[in-house]
């Protein structure tokens, strides 16, 4: 059993990173993270002194801990020592390809569909975790807080003797720098207006900073028209879709679903899974999913709609209640067959 698990994550994903912290003290790991601790060199000197303490280093990987200062500095301070690194997927922006040479190398847990058979990944990944290996001697030069160098920024911009072209362009450079850590994008927008009021400041370098803060104005107002189009667009769909309906419809998923189902679920280049359910008329379901690890009991509220089967509620593992969900859309529907894919790429048979 392990004696810590170090959790490295953004503040904006705090969330998932609780979740993922009561996983892992459900199946009986310790965890560590910086949920109770303020900021300041003696949070970050914690921090490091339990990266050290640690044999499994957990990184939860989303966009927002990939731009993140203080993420980067704590994993390559983890692979640094020679730590176990397990990265845990939680986000559909993160490009596998883009992954630093710290975390590419290494296998990664998909939780971005928080269910069962994302716990029994997890389960499987923590129980081939290695022993911790000794600390290097001499150890690694700890990194630097990573919130100090927008101190220095702000005595720079506001300092009143006067700063040269070269020296307003390397301020600028570590201004933009900021920009794109999600933990300092609005010091970072702070320090460039008042980087923009210095009255020693050169054309070409407020020319910069001007079209840095329209650029970002400009982001975010073309965000909310992005959607307003993705949004038309759906609903345009969706009215010509049903324009195009055929007279022959197949049977309606939400009359012939009542009833016992045995189900198989076939998952790329893993596992198969089997299960059966039992869908009752007043909207709710009961079943067993069938493993190598036993058969776990899931219930909940199912709702069809069109070809879509959505069923929500809980499971249990090991005696512990897990939130359940899928979503699985039908290509096929007869009376006694259905034929589909979950919204996880699974294959879905379901026969009466």
């Amino acid at each position: 059993m392990m004696e810590n698990i170090f959790i490295s994550y953004n503040r904006q994903s705090e969330d998932i990173a609780k979740t993922l912290a009561q996983d892992l003290e459900e199946l009986g790991y310790e965890v560590w993270f910086d949920n109770e601790i303020s900021g300041g060199q003696v949070w970050w000197d914690q921090i490091l002194e339990q990266i050290r303490k640690c044999r499994l280093f957990l990184f939860v990987a989303d966009q927002k801990s990939l731009d993140s200062t203080a993420c980067k500095r704590e994993y390559a301070y983890a692979d640094e020592l020679g730590k176990s690194i397990l990265p845990v997927l939680v986000s559909d922006e993160v490009s596998i390809n883009l992954l630093p040479p710290e975390l590419s190398r290494l296998q990664f847990i998909d939780y971005r569909t928080y269910d069962t058979k994302a716990v029994l990944r997890l389960a499987r990944a923590l129980a081939g975790i290695p022993a911790a290996n000794p600390l290097p001697d001499p150890l690694p030069v700890p990194p630097e807080i990573p919130i100090s160098y927008l101190g220095n920024l702000i005595k720079q911009i506001e300092a009143s003797s006067t700063l040269n072209y070269s020296d307003q362009s390397a301020l600028l450079v570590e201004v933009k720098r900021s920009f794109r850590d999600p933990a300092t994008t609005k010091d970072a927008r702070k320090l460039l207006r008042r980087f923009r009021k210095r009255p020693d400041l050169f054309a070409t370098v407020a020319d910069e900073i001007d079209e840095l803060l329209e650029k970002e104005l400009k982001s975010s107002s073309g965000t909310r028209s992005v959607k307003n189009v993705e949004k038309k667009e759906r609903v345009e769909k969706k009215r010509d879709e049903k324009k195009d309906e055929k007279i022959d419809q197949p049977p309606s998923l939400e009359k012939i679903i009542v009833g016992t189902w045995s189900v198989q679920i076939s998952q790329f280049m893993a596992m198969s899974l089997s299960a059966s359910f039992i869908f009752n008329t007043n909207g709710t379901f009961s079943g067993q999913i069938h493993s190598d690890m036993g058969n776990m009991p899931v219930n909940g509220q199912w709702n069809a709609y069109n070809m879509q089967l959505s069923l929500r509620g809980t499971q249990t593992v090991a005696f512990v209640n897990y939130p359940y969900s899928a979503d699985i859309t039908f290509m096929t529907i007869t009376n006694n067959r259905l034929e589909g894919t979950s919204q996880a790429g699974e294959s879905i048979v379901m026969q009466r």
